[in-house]
Protein backbone atom coordinates (compact mmCIF):
# COMPACT_ATOMS: atom_id res chain seq x y z
CA UNK A 1 0.00 0.00 0.00
CA UNK A 2 1.62 3.32 -1.09
CA UNK A 3 1.94 5.71 2.07
CA UNK A 4 0.53 9.56 1.13
CA UNK A 5 1.81 12.68 3.13
CA UNK A 6 -0.51 14.19 5.14
CA UNK A 7 -1.33 17.20 3.44
CA UNK A 8 -1.77 15.09 0.01
CA UNK A 9 -5.10 13.24 2.28
CA UNK A 10 -6.38 16.41 4.21
CA UNK A 11 -6.50 17.78 0.64
CA UNK A 12 -8.33 14.92 -0.54
CA UNK A 13 -10.31 14.72 2.53
CA UNK A 14 -11.76 18.58 2.32
CA UNK A 15 -12.86 17.53 -1.24
CA UNK A 16 -14.95 14.29 -0.29
CA UNK A 17 -16.26 16.56 2.85
CA UNK A 18 -17.62 18.71 0.11
CA UNK A 19 -19.04 16.05 -1.94
CA UNK A 20 -20.46 14.54 1.06
CA UNK A 21 -21.91 17.58 1.51
CA UNK A 22 -23.53 18.18 -1.71
CA UNK A 23 -25.13 14.95 -1.36
CA UNK A 24 -27.02 15.64 1.92
CA UNK A 25 -27.80 18.74 0.90
CA UNK A 26 -29.39 17.13 -2.65
CA UNK A 27 -31.22 14.48 -0.69
CA UNK A 28 -32.75 16.85 1.77
CA UNK A 29 -33.87 18.61 -1.48
CA UNK A 30 -35.71 15.71 -2.96
CA UNK A 31 -36.93 14.59 0.36
CA UNK A 32 -38.63 18.18 0.54
CA UNK A 33 -39.84 18.24 -2.81
CA UNK A 34 -41.34 14.78 -2.22
CA UNK A 35 -42.74 16.28 1.04
CA UNK A 36 -44.93 18.90 -1.28
CA UNK A 37 -42.76 21.77 -0.89
CA UNK A 38 -43.59 24.93 -3.23
CA UNK A 39 -41.23 24.14 -6.26
CA UNK A 40 -40.89 23.15 -9.73
CA UNK A 41 -40.63 19.93 -9.56
CA UNK A 42 -38.63 19.51 -12.99
CA UNK A 43 -36.12 22.13 -11.69
CA UNK A 44 -35.89 21.01 -8.34
CA UNK A 45 -34.68 17.24 -10.31
CA UNK A 46 -32.48 18.86 -13.07
CA UNK A 47 -30.69 20.58 -10.49
CA UNK A 48 -30.44 17.35 -7.93
CA UNK A 49 -29.16 15.11 -11.01
CA UNK A 50 -26.82 18.58 -11.84
CA UNK A 51 -25.54 18.46 -7.77
CA UNK A 52 -25.08 14.82 -8.11
CA UNK A 53 -22.81 15.29 -11.07
CA UNK A 54 -20.79 17.89 -9.08
CA UNK A 55 -20.32 15.20 -6.22
CA UNK A 56 -19.14 12.43 -8.34
CA UNK A 57 -17.00 14.88 -10.05
CA UNK A 58 -15.52 16.60 -6.73
CA UNK A 59 -15.04 12.17 -5.34
CA UNK A 60 -13.39 11.51 -8.89
CA UNK A 61 -10.70 14.30 -8.24
CA UNK A 62 -9.91 13.45 -4.81
CA UNK A 63 -9.33 9.28 -5.39
CA UNK A 64 -7.26 10.63 -8.53
CA UNK A 65 -5.24 13.06 -6.53
CA UNK A 66 -4.86 10.01 -4.37
CA UNK A 67 -3.53 8.04 -7.52
CA UNK A 68 -1.40 11.22 -8.45
CA UNK A 69 -2.84 12.48 -11.25
CA UNK A 70 -1.89 16.34 -11.53
CA UNK A 71 -5.04 17.26 -13.33
CA UNK A 72 -7.51 15.81 -10.44
CA UNK A 73 -5.70 18.51 -8.53
CA UNK A 74 -6.25 21.50 -11.21
CA UNK A 75 -9.93 20.20 -11.04
CA UNK A 76 -10.29 20.62 -6.84
CA UNK A 77 -8.20 23.84 -7.35
CA UNK A 78 -11.00 25.42 -9.86
CA UNK A 79 -13.60 23.52 -7.94
CA UNK A 80 -12.18 25.25 -4.53
CA UNK A 81 -12.22 28.74 -6.58
CA UNK A 82 -16.35 28.32 -7.51
CA UNK A 83 -16.77 27.03 -3.88
CA UNK A 84 -15.20 30.50 -2.60
CA UNK A 85 -17.51 32.65 -4.74
CA UNK A 86 -20.47 30.98 -3.36
CA UNK A 87 -18.95 31.26 0.15
CA UNK A 88 -18.84 34.94 -0.07
CA UNK A 89 -22.01 35.46 -2.17
CA UNK A 90 -23.97 33.98 0.49
CA UNK A 91 -22.22 35.90 3.50
CA UNK A 92 -22.66 39.16 1.76
CA UNK A 93 -26.43 38.45 1.21
CA UNK A 94 -27.71 37.32 4.60
CA UNK A 95 -26.80 33.94 4.74
CA UNK A 96 -23.30 34.27 6.89
CA UNK A 97 -24.05 30.58 8.98
CA UNK A 98 -23.93 29.07 5.61
CA UNK A 99 -21.38 31.09 3.75
CA UNK A 100 -18.57 31.33 6.28
CA UNK A 101 -18.56 27.01 6.49
CA UNK A 102 -17.91 26.74 2.99
CA UNK A 103 -15.03 29.48 3.05
CA UNK A 104 -13.34 27.94 6.01
CA UNK A 105 -13.25 24.57 4.32
CA UNK A 106 -12.53 26.25 0.81
CA UNK A 107 -9.42 28.00 2.98
CA UNK A 108 -8.63 24.81 4.26
CA UNK A 109 -8.46 23.20 0.89
CA UNK A 110 -6.01 25.45 -0.95
CA UNK A 111 -3.90 25.63 1.99
CA UNK A 112 -3.75 21.80 1.37
CA UNK A 113 -3.63 21.54 -2.11
CA UNK A 114 -0.85 24.23 -2.73
CA UNK A 115 1.46 22.34 -0.07
CA UNK A 116 4.76 21.20 -1.69
CA UNK A 117 3.76 17.84 -0.70
CA UNK A 118 0.71 17.45 -2.58
CA UNK A 119 2.26 19.13 -5.80
CA UNK A 120 4.91 16.54 -5.82
CA UNK A 121 2.72 13.54 -5.26
CA UNK A 122 0.50 14.68 -7.58
CA UNK A 123 2.66 15.13 -10.59
CA UNK A 124 1.99 12.07 -12.38
CA UNK A 125 0.53 13.16 -16.19
CA UNK A 126 -2.21 11.49 -17.88
CA UNK A 127 -1.26 8.79 -20.13
CA UNK A 128 -3.10 7.48 -23.09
Amino acid sequence: MKSHSKPLLLAVSCLWIEALAIVVLTVVGVVSLLKGADQSATAAIALSVLLLIFAAGIAGAGYFMLCGYRTARSFGVTWQIFQSAIGIWMCFNGLVAWGIPILIITILAFRFLFAAETIAATNKAVSR
